[in-house]
């Protein structure tokens, strides 16, 4: 019941593996989403100095 009413609300993020289905709704739940991506971005960028001064 729930699944069909968040595949309502979100139709473009429906296509895609459920693996991928269940990680972005899993991201979106982590803080409202906006706090993860920032999250995952400044981790990237950490991970990115770290390689490049390594």
């Amino acid at each position: 019941m729930q699944d069909s009413e968040s595949s309502r609300r979100k139709p473009h993020h429906a296509s895609g593996t459920p693996e991928t289905r269940v990680w972005w709704h899993a991201l979106l739940e982590l803080r409202g989403g906006r706090a993860a991506i920032s999250l995952i971005v400044v981790f990237l960028i950490v991970l990115g100095l770290y390689l490049a001064l390594k």
